[in-house]
């Protein structure tokens, strides 16, 4: 059974876009540790 290369190429792709998305929400989350100013702005106006 023969995959056209583009289709392969494609998959590859995909599987690195969801690791680096992995990584990148990672890093987001340990540097969004600290409240967000637009979060607090919600506290207070509520």
């Amino acid at each position: 059974m023969s995959v056209p290369k583009p289709l392969l190429d494609s998959l590859a792709q995909q599987t690195l876009n969801q690791q680096q998305l992995q990584v990148v929400s990672r890093v987001s989350a340990l540097t969004t540790s600290q409240p967000r100013p637009d979060s607090s702005e919600i506290g207070d106006s509520n």
